[in-house]
């Protein structure tokens, strides 16, 4: 990260993803959704607003099958595609998004910049340039 992406430039990874912490406390890089909360009354509903987006709204979320919240949040999460975040990109700084390998049948025709056993990382203008919506 530190080597390959501007310190200006934003994530988001998928929400059990321990990347939602390290990626701004050990990266310095900012995620669009983190486990951090807004300081500031002014940011709430920003921050609701970019948490809908990606880890889904409470009525979205009343409709998934699920245990637990953060179970149905990464349901969610991995049903997004490339067209999704292409969009979101457009409403919010999004630069870069971390999916988990085993989930990113949707991006199979996507080039990653990353990728290993655990996650793949996809640049955000590769999907907005490669996908109509």
């Amino acid at each position: 990260v530190d080597n390959s992406t501007g310190r200006d430039e934003v994530f988001i990874a998928y929400p059990d993803s321990s990347l939602n912490t390290d990626l701004p406390l050990i990266g310095r890089r900012a995620v669009l959704v983190g486990n951090g909360f807004p300081f500031s009354e002014d940011f709430f509903i920003g921050h609701d607003e970019r948490k809908s987006l990606v880890f889904g709204s409470s009525t979205d979320l009343q409709k998934i099958k699920g245990v637990w919240i953060g179970e149905k949040m990464s349901k969610y999460f991995r049903n997004l595609s490339p067209e999704n975040f292409a969009s979101i990109s457009l409403k919010f700084r999004l630069d870069y998004v971390v999916i988990e390998s085993k989930y990113s049948q949707k991006f199979s025709d996507q080039y990653s910049v990353f990728n290993n056993d655990e996650f793949s990382v996809y640049r955000v203008n590769d999907l907005a340039n490669r996908n109509s919506f």
